[in-house]
């Protein structure tokens, strides 16, 4: 089911829970975190847990979307230099890591 959805939809990440179609990163780790407890993917600090979600939230809404190939194709289209585009704001999305660690 995994495998055809992808092709169909063209989306990943993607998790396969039992025929149940889990998409994005986040909502996976989310999931993962809620159903093995015992191995936790964020820290217990509710203060560090919250920098971690806002440091994935500046990747997800700042840097990815630089990746995106609809995204590159316009650049591209535009005759847009898309090195120094990239560079430019995926280096202005890490500087989140600065602030939190």
């Amino acid at each position: 089911m995994l495998s055809l959805f992808i092709r169909k939809f063209k989306h990943v990440p993607a998790l396969d829970v039992g025929g149940n179609i889990i998409v994005e990163s986040m909502a996976i780790c989310e999931y993962l975190e809620e159903v093995y407890p015992s191995t936790p993917l964020l820290p217990k600090d509710p203060i560090k847990r919250a920098q971690v979600r806002a440091c994935c939230e500046m990747i997800n809404s700042g840097i990815q979307p630089l990746m995106n190939l609809k995204v590159l194709q316009k650049l591209e289209q535009e005759k847009v230099d898309k090195n120094a585009w990239i560079q430019h704001w995926v280096g202005k999305g890490f500087e989140c890591k600065d602030h939190f660690y």
